[in-house]
């Protein structure tokens, strides 16, 4: 399993499968979890949960931001990061140090 940590919590990410089309869910209550369905190719899967992690930010620091600018934000960040690796790498090593 893996988690991520974010300002003071603890998410897990969990694999289940959902019913219907959904491919990933963040939930706050009872605690912070991100769900992501095991049927997703690792392409879509990571891109779901980078849109479940933005899903994360906006509900603990209460940002006013609704699906279509986590969509934007999911789509973006993910072009970026497949675009430059090198430059992501940087980032990377230089919050690491």
């Amino acid at each position: 399993m893996k988690k991520i940590t974010l300002g003071p919590y603890d998410i897990h990410i969990n694999k289940t499968r959902f019913e219907d089309n959904t491919f990933g869910e963040y939930k706050s209550f009872p605690s912070p979890v991100i769900m992501i369905d095991d049927r997703l190719s690792p392409k879509i899967e990571s891109l779901t949960i980078l849109h479940e992690i933005i899903e994360a930010i906006i509900d603990i620091y209460d940002l006013p931001l609704d699906e279509c600018h986590v969509r934007v934000l999911e789509m973006s960040l993910g072009q970026i990061i497949k675009n430059n690796p090198d430059v992501i790498k940087d980032i990377f090593d230089a919050i690491q140090a």
